[in-house]
This record gives structure tokens, sequence and C-alpha cells, in this order.
């Protein structure tokens, strides 16, 4: 898994990778101009590390609220 962990952190497109419980080992989060690059993306650069069986995509069709900002206390 190290290979795969150093693999996905040099995909410029990639915005977040988890470590998850349940039915699949990653959650990737990226962020592409087009379906059509995201297309190419998955082919040509994730599809392709090794060890890497089977995937899904899932397409966000909005973003009602996003954030990096964590709050660390309580107001």
């Amino acid at each position: 898994m190290a290979a795969f962990r150093a693999a996905i952190a040099k995909i410029p497109e990639g915005l977040e990778a988890h470590h998850v419980t349940g039915e699949w080992s990653y959650l990737l989060q990226v962020r592409t101009a087009s379906v059509a690059t995201l297309e190419t993306l998955l082919g040509r650069k994730i599809k392709v590390i090794p060890g890497i069986t089977r995937s899904l995509t899932s397409i966000a069709l909005s973003s009602p609220k996003e954030t990096t900002v964590v709050p660390t206390r309580a107001t």
C-alpha cells in the first residue's frame, strides 16, 4: 500500500485521499475541468497504479457548502 499512497500523492488533481472502512479501501477526491478530463485522469493516472483492481466514480452535481477551515474550538 505504500506504493499506492506514494502514487496518489503525486496526482496534482487529487485534493484528498482517505483510507476508509466498508466495501472500498480508499476514497479519493479529485477536481477536474470536465468529465472528459476526469476520464483521462482515471484511465491514465489512477487505474494504472499497481494494485488497483476496480473503482467507483461519483460526480458531485453541486456543492452547497465547501470549506477547508475546521473550527478548533466551540464558539
